[in-house]
């Protein structure tokens, strides 16, 4: 008779089961009908879409900072890689920085966020 007390228990569970399903389905339902039974917003009320002026956009002050970190980037990036006196030549001493970093750098990089 083990069986059968594994066959109730099954009878149960869908039972439960199917007790949760039509308590969603009325959920739902009675979540549409207040949804669509409700009045539209006055036009006053309603924002008006995003536009193009809605959007920030670059003016030439911009456009020149952003031009000169980036030549200064890239010129930063020159140096290090064709005129230090110091190249780092292994995976190590690129990961480590060749452990001759000072206690300032080390500790606002501990503190950056």
């Amino acid at each position: 008779m083990s069986g059968d007390s594994s066959f109730d228990e099954d009878l149960m569970l869908m039972d439960s089961s199917s007790t949760v399903m039509r308590g969603a389905e009325n959920l739902i339902s009675a979540l549409t009908m207040t949804s669509s039974s409700s009045a539209p917003l006055p036009p006053e009320t309603v924002p008006p879409p995003p536009g193009p002026s809605a959007l920030p956009a670059f003016d030439a002050l911009d456009y020149t900072v952003f031009c000169v970190m980036l030549a200064l980037s890239a010129l930063i990036g020159v140096y290090f890689a064709f005129f230090a006196k110091q190249k780092q030549n292994t995976t190590a001493e690129y990961l480590m920085g060749g452990k001759n970093m000072g206690i300032v750098p080390v500790s606002l990089s501990l503190i950056a966020r």
